[in-house]
Parts: C-alpha cells; sequence; structure tokens
C-alpha cells in the first residue's frame, strides 16, 4: 500500500456524495490478474448515479471493473456530505450495522467520517445509505485478501477438508458405518468409496479365496440324440421321442423297447447329459461386483495420473494398484474366468447370505454402497470466513498427516459428532478442539486448535497446538503452528525476503508466542535428595513450554523456500511455511523431522535461557577439590619438588574419599608459616595412586605421626602447581571439611568460604552481602578430623546489620531448608523470593 488517496466516490446530485479513502493498491506479484466488481443498485431509475473507482469515471452506467484496491486487515475512510438543504436523518449501512450510530456532523456541518477496517472478513459487502425512509442506493464492494485468488483456495479448502473429514469418520467409524442413515438414489464419493474400501479390502479377499476354493455349483442337464445303438434308461422323454418317430424303427433281436410281442430298434434315442457348472446366480453377482470395483479402480487411477504432485497420493496410489492387482488375478485365474460376461447387474439372491464366504463378500459390497453425509460447521462457513476456514482446515490436515506419517490411531474427538443421519463437524473458531492420536493405547501426539495458555502477561490462543509426548520425557514438547490467510509479494518485501510470505508482523508474533507461554515450575524442587542441592543444575521457575513457532500461510509457488522466513526455521526454530491443499511438502518434512527427534534433539534446539557465565559457573561446580593441609616447611617443600602430594588413607576410611578431584589446594598453617598462613598455593591433579608408602617414588620425607613403610598412603601426582597472587587467609581453626569446588574457590576471600559449596549456602550467603549484611560461615560438621562426605557438612551463618544484634541461620540438606529463631524459609522460596525471606530474619 502507499499515500491515501479516493478510492470511490458515488455522487447522487442533490442528495449526497460518498467517498471511499485509503492507501493506493500496489501492483501484486505473486498472484494471477484478478479483476474487481463494483456496482450501484436500488436507485431510483430517473436517479442520475456517477460511479467513480480509482479515479475512473464508470461513464453514466452503474457498474465499474477494476483492480482490486479493498483489503482485508486496512484502514479506510467512509466519508458522507450531505446536501446542506436536506434535514432527514442520514443511516449509512455495512453488514446490517448503522456506521454513523453515535457519530456527530464534523464543524456543524452535514459531513460525517467513519474509520472502517474489513479486519478477515473478504468477498462482498453492502454499503447502504437511507436517508429517512428512503433508500438512495446499495453500494457492493469487494474486499480481497492479500492473496488475490481466493476463490480458487476457496474451493480447494472446502474440498479437500470435506475429504480429510470424511477420511476421519471412516477411519473412526468404519466398522460400524452400514447403521448411518443410506441416502436413496445416491452413490458414495470417490474418497468415502475409496476409504471404504481400503477398510473392507481384507475382508473382501478373504472371502474370495474361501469361494473360490469352495464355489457354489448347480447340476446342468443337457439332452443330445446317441446314434450308438446303446441301451437307454425308459423316460416320459424317451416314449415321447419314439411315438413322434415310431416310422424310423425297425425290427432287430435286441432293440430299443418291445411292442406287439417284437422287439424294434430305434436309430437314434435322446440321452440325458448332468455336469457340474458354476455359473450360477451367486457366482455371476461376485463377477460383476469384482467387474465394477476394478472399473472404478481404473477410473480412480486415471484421475490420479493427472494430478501434480503425487507424492501427496503415493499412499492411495499404491492401494489402488494393489487392489487392482488382486482383483485382476481373482477374474483370471480361478473358476471365474469361465463365467460369461453379464450385461447387467445381478440381483442378489438368498444363497449370498447363507453360504460361507458369499456372505462376508454380500456384505462388503453393501458397505461399498453406503453413504454418509458430514457437513456442519466449517463445511457451511461462507466466502466471508475464508480466513477462519483455513484455520480450520490447517487443524484438520495437520492430524491427517500425522496420522499418516506416524500410523497412529485418533481417538474420537468430541467436535465430531455422528449422529444415524449424519456427521457433523463442530468445529468453532475460538473454542478449543483437540484431536489426540495414540498408538498401542498410550498417547503419543495430540493436536489442539485453539488453545488457550494463560500466561504471566496474558492469555495466548495460538491457531493450532502439536503436543509431542517424547518416549521417556516427563511432559510434552509444544509446537505451535499459526494460520494466517495472508500473503505479502509487494516489491518491497520481495526485495527484502526474496519471495512472497507471511508478513513480518506475524512471524514476530510467533516469537512472542514461544516466549510467552511458560509454564510455573513447581514450588518445591520434587525427589530432591541430600547431594542434589549441592549444584546449581540451571533450575528455573519459569519453563518454556514452546520449542518451534511457524506461521502457515497460502502460496504454492515455485519459489516458496526462498523466503527467509522459510529458511529461517532450521535456524532458529521461528519462520514460515507454505500450506495449501496442493502444497504439502514443507510441512509434511518439517512434521516428519519433528517427530523423528530424540528427547535430547529437541531440547538442544530450544531458546538458551542461560547465560555463558552461569553455565560456566554451573560446569565450575562440578569441579572438585581437595583442601589439603601441610603442617611442615620441608613437606611443602616435596609438594614443590616432587608434585606429589601424600596422605595416609586410613583416615579416609570413616567418610571415605572422594576419587573424582579435579584440583588441591594446599592449606598452610598459621603456626609453621606465619608469613603465609591459609591457602597459598593451588595444583591440578593429574592422577591417584594407591599403595604402600614405600611405593610414592621419590620417597616423601619422614612420617610426623611415625607411619611405617607398610601403612597404605593414597597420593596425587599434580601438575601446575602455581601460588596464588593472593593467600585466602583464616582466622582460628581451619574447617574441617576437605572438600571444595573450583566455583567456591574461585568466589572465595577467604578460607571459610571455600566450603559454600552446596548452592543453597552459597547463594544465601552472596544475597546476604548483596543487600548489605556482615555475615560469616562456620563449620560445624561433626568429629575431630576432617570431613569428605558432604552429606555430613554442617554450616552455620552469623548475619548481621550495622548497629543490630547477629542473627544465627542454619541449612539443612534433607529438607532444603532454612531456619533461625522465629523464622524459616525453603532453598525455592530463597531461589525465587530472595528479598521477603531476608526481610523475614531482618525486620
Amino acid at each position: 500500500m502507499r499515500a491515501e488517496a479516493e478510492l470511490l466516490a458515488v455522487k447522487l446530485p442533490g442528495l449526497a456524495t460518498f467517498l471511499v479513502c485509503g492507501p493506493t493498491p500496489r501492483e501484486h506479484l505473486a498472484t494471477s490478474p484478478t479483476l474487481a466488481c463494483t456496482t450501484v443498485s436500488h436507485t431510483d431509475n430517473a436517479a442520475i448515479v456517477e460511479l467513480s473507482v480509482l479515479s475512473e469515471s464508470a461513464n453514466g452506467g452503474r457498474t465499474a471493473t477494476t483492480i482490486p484496491f479493498l483489503f482485508e486487515q486496512t484502514d479506510y475512510l467512509f466519508n458522507l456530505a450531505l446536501d446542506p438543504d436536506n434535514e432527514c436523518k442520514p443511516r449509512l449501512l455495512l453488514r446490517g450495522q448503522d456506521l454513523l450510530s453515535g457519530r456527530r456532523r464534523i464543524g456543524g456541518l452535514n459531513v460525517y467520517s467513519v474509520p472502517v477496517n474489513f479486519q478477515s472478513e473478504i468477498g462482498y459487502s453492502d454499503v447502504e445509505l437511507w436517508l429517512g425512509s428512503r433508500r438512495c442506493f446499495t453500494l457492493r464492494l469487494e474486499v480481497f485478501p492479500t492473496k488475490l485468488d481466493y476463490r480458487t483456495d476457496l474451493l480447494e479448502l472446502r474440498a479437500d477438508l470435506q475429504m480429510e473429514v470424511r477420511s476421519l469418520v471412516f477411519e473412526l467409524y468404519g466398522r460400524t458405518f452400514q447403521t448411518l442413515h443410506r441416502k436413496s438414489g445416491q452413490r458414495p464419493t470417490d474418497i468415502e468409496w475409496l476409504t471404504l474400501l481400503r477398510g473392507e479390502f481384507q475382508k473382501l479377499t478373504r472371502a474370495l479365496e474361501i469361494i473360490a476354493r469352495s464355489p457354489l455349483q448347480h447340476v446342468e442337464v443337457t439332452h443330445v440324440l446317441d446314434c450308438s445303438l446303446r441301451p437307454v434308461r425308459p423316460s416320459a422323454e424317451v416314449r415321447n421321442y419314439l411315438r413322434r418317430n415310431s416310422n424310423k424303427c425297425v425290427q432287430a433281436a435286441k432293440g430299443h423297447f418291445t411292442a406287439g410281442g417284437r422287439s424294434w430298434l430305434s436309430p437314434e434315442v435322446p440321452r440325458m447329459s448332468k455336469t457340474l457348472t458354476p455359473n450360477t446366480a451367486e457366482n455371476r453377482f461376485v463377477a460383476s461386483t469384482i467387474s465394477r470395483i476394478r472399473s472404478r479402480l481404473g477410473r480412480l487411477q486415471s484421475q490420479l495420473a493427472g494430478v501434480p504432485s503425487r507424492e501427496r497420493f503415493a499412499q492411495w496410489t499404491n492401494f489402488l494398484t494393489d487392489a487392482d492387482r488382486k482383483l485382476h488375478r481373482f477374474q483370471t485365474q480361478t473358476f471365474l474366468a469361465n463365467l460369461p460376461a453379464q450385461q447387467s447387474h445381478p440381483a442378489p439372491t438368498l444363497a449370498l447370505h447363507l453360504t460361507s464366504g458369499y456372505r462376508e463378500f454380500f456384505s462388503s459390497s453393501l458397505a461399498l454402497e453406503s453413504v454418509l453425509e458430514v457437513g456442519g460447521g466449517p463445511l457451511e462457513l461462507p466466502e466471508k470466513d475464508l480466513a477462519t476456514l483455513y484455520e480450520l482446515w490447517c487443524f484438520v490436515a495437520l492430524a491427517s498427516i500425522l496420522r499418516q506419517e506416524l500410523g497412529l490411531t485418533p481417538r474420537p474427538p468430541t467436535w465430531l459428532r455422528v449422529t444415524q443421519r449424519r456427521v457433523a463437524l463442530e468445529l468453532v473458531q475460538g473454542k478449543t478442539s483437540v484431536l489426540s492420536l495414540e498408538r498401542d493405547g498410550e498417547e503419543c501426539v495430540r493436536v489442539v486448535y485453539n488453545r488457550e495458555d494463560p500466561t504471566p502477561t496474558g492469555s495466548c490462543r495460538p491457531d493450532n497446538t502439536l503436543e509431542i509426548f517424547k518416549h521417556g520425557a516427563r511432559r510434552p514438547f509444544r509446537y505451535v503452528f499459526d494460520a494466517k490467510y495472508r500473503l505479502q509479494d509487494d516489491p518491497d518485501y520481495i526485495r527484502t525476503h526474496h519471495a512472497p510470505g507471511p508478513p513480518p508482523d506475524a512471524i514476530h508474533r510467533m516469537h512472542a508466542y514461544r516466549d510467552q507461554i511458560v509454564a510455573e515450575q513447581a514450588a518445591s524442587i520434587p525427589g530432591q535428595s541430600v547431594e542434589a542441592t549441592v549444584w546449581d543444575l540451571g533450575y528455573r521457575q519459569w519453563v518454556q513450554q514452546t520449542v518451534g513457532a511457524f506461521v502457515l500461510y497460502p502460496y504454492a509457488g515455485a519459489d516458496a523456500d526462498r523466503n527467509r522466513f522459510v529458511e529461517a526455521i532450521g535456524k532458529v526454530g521461528v519462520g514460515g511455511v507454505p500450506f495449501l491443499p496442493s502444497r504439502r511438502g514443507e510441512v509434511t518434512h518439517l512434521l516428519r523431522n519433528i517427530i523423528q527427534m530424540s528427547t535430547e534433539a529437541v531440547e538442544d534446539t530450544a531458546v538458551e535461557l542461560s547465560t555463558t557465565d552461569e553455565r560456566k559457573r554451573i560446569e565450575w561446580a562440578h569441579d572438585y577439590g581437595l583442601i589439603a593441609i601441610v603442617p611442615l616447611r620441608e613437606q611443602l617443600e616435596y609438594i614443590l619438588r616432587s608434585g606429589i602430594y601424600h596422605t595416609p588413607y586410613d583416615k579416609h576410611r570413616k567418610w571415605g574419599l572422594r576419587l573424582r578431584a579435579d584440583f588441591i589446594l594446599f592449606l598452610l598453617s598459621e603456626s609453621k608459616f606465619p608469613d603465609q598462613s591459609g591457602v597459598a598455593y593451588q595444583a591440578e591433579i593429574k592422577s591417584i595412586h594407591f599403595g604402600d608408602r614405600r611405593e610414592i617414588i621419590p620417597p616423601p620425607p619422614p612420617s610426623q605421626r611415625g607411619s611405617s613403610e607398610t601403612d597404605r598412603y593414597v597420593w596425587f601426582t599434580l601438575t601446575k602447581i602455581e601460588p596464588l597472587p593472593r593467600p585466602l587467609t583464616y582466622t582460628g581453626q581451619p574447617p574441617r571439611f576437605a572438600f571444595t569446588t573450583r566455583l567456591a574457590f574461585k568466589e572465595a576471600s577467604n578460607v571459610a568460604e571455600l566450603i559454600l559449596i552446596r548452592e543453597p549456602e552459597r547463594r544465601f550467603y552472596s544475597e546476604c552481602r548483596l543487600a548489605g549484611f556482615d555475615v560469616a560461615v562456620y563449620d560445624e560438621s561433626s568429629g575431630t578430623e576432617q570431613v569428605f562426605d558432604v552429606g555430613q557438612l554442617r554450616l552455620r551463618f552469623s548475619v548481621k546489620k550495622p548497629s543490630s544484634p547477629a542473627v544465627t541461620v542454619r541449612f539443612d540438606p534433607w529438607t532444603a531448608r532454612f531456619s533461625g529463631f522465629g523464622f524459616e524459609f525453603t532453598w525455592s522460596e530463597l531461589m525465587f523470593r530472595p528479598k521477603d525471606c531476608l526481610e523475614s530474619f531482618s525486620l
């Protein structure tokens, strides 16, 4: 659209002038040439009407044919100027609503100006001008979507939706369909018949195999004249023949009969021959039914042969070919090949109901003639609601693709109401509808139309939501498919995005859906263990529900995959996908990729909610280190010279030594190292060894505690032994807990802070410091020796503000709770509401 202009004018001299003003229409590149027809009617025959559209006069006529100039989702102004002497009350009606109701004239003049937006209602709209009780004119305007060939889409969408719904109905209720209403004089449509045949074909072929093994037969009697002069069995037919031909009989010693005391011989005697034949009414019915089925199969195959994008119908074409091949075999390689051709379809007989094989075949043949009436809802939407029809079609088509790709069984939906007379499709815009697909009785996929998601910033209602339940995942992965019957193809858009596609604001909405639709975690962390409170695992109060969000838009051009929004799907999980009855390849490919993704792969495509620093902090929390006390200077010199740290193993047996250690911090005692007491050195652990003390090479200094050469020791081979730029100091006794993490080490300003290895306690200490508290941490672990088991670590915090008494706070890792005198709060509460937690003990 370009600058504002006068698009249409209707002038009634002496009465009124009506104008439509709005953006000047610009050229559309992606669609076929389309013209708009504007008419004025219901005026007096003698009235003078001047109609002008896009500055082109209708030359006194009341109809103008021009390029499209009115579009959906666009703001226009309806201006009405009445003759100053006209005192009649005006009414300007659009879709039965008076646009002038409640509006005042402009500047005291007999002039009105009304803003109008047709929203998504496309097609013809009537504008009526009434002055009092007199209707001055009815102006018929045609409102176009941005995709100008919408009428073609309308027909395709209605037809395809009808086909998809019927296919779903017969898949759900195929075994009971013959109890439904059968319309007299009507035959099933091709899609109905084909769906029925696919459901009945196995039963039909099994019945034919039974018939071929044991067909019904009857005795066929033939009469011939025998010249062999052999004796003949007397019968009424023989006697009658001899009476009629007595003049041909001659006397013989041995004749065929005796008369008048003489023996007579006839040169020819009629004889009766009996043979079994399958040429019965029942078999003729079977042969005729197979011929009719094959005839319709052939017609459908020829129709599909000329359809573009045949891969969409591959499942059907394969079935058609296989069914025709099997029926041809029955026709040509069984007794049916010897039956005479039928000019008309034989009527069924009672034997069809009573004989095994024939009974099942007859039941299937009746099933193929059943007619099911499907209607209601979107199948009856008017042209104006094409955008809604597209949304509903996308919902049903997505479910159909998923059924075919996964081979899942749909659960009967509530929006498909089946009665004995018809099937009603009760899909309504704004009402949530669900179709669940299952495998082996377990739900795998759920397609939801108009799902409403309450979020902290308001409710979201995307058109279609796909929920996939991956094996082993606790929650379903959700994808948004938002149907937008909007196509932008102006030159500026093509220049930026390379091909026609969805408007940018629709894509921006997909980003909002993915970020806005979240779910709140439970107030407490389930399944909490003592050691699970050690690490920061990136736990969040809000979890992103949507993995990907895509706009479905109506375009079938060959250049669709060049659009930037189509290419963006593989990069950011947000973009646009062309989707029409004749263009399903991209959506099918996308759904197939989504379905085949593993849980881990899906999670890897989700938007990263953590910063690089946070991820690094989590990694550091999983790097373990030992706090090693070095009591003598000669031991420190041995460590620095040999790169080995050793310690008796017996004192670690009580708690068990953590063998997964990445580094060591060397704590020097204040008495032996007065100038550098505290943690003064660090080293990376290269390897860990167990054995007798005598196995340590090079030999360590003599043991201060009198250990023998056969005592059990553990020793660490070290690398990168470095002094700390600033030693971590301590006052009083050093902590008994001999375990830390790299995160605690990097954040520590003194030795006491090295034992802030559990994330709740580290977080509490940090929040107190940020809030301006003076906070100190003390090791209250039981016993007198160093402790290596994190489950035994017990810390006490002393928290105070200037000029306020200190408050003691302790953390229980078993319950994940902080407590003190008169207050208590959980780790989850501290995580999400730290201010409230600190105020609970500082008031």
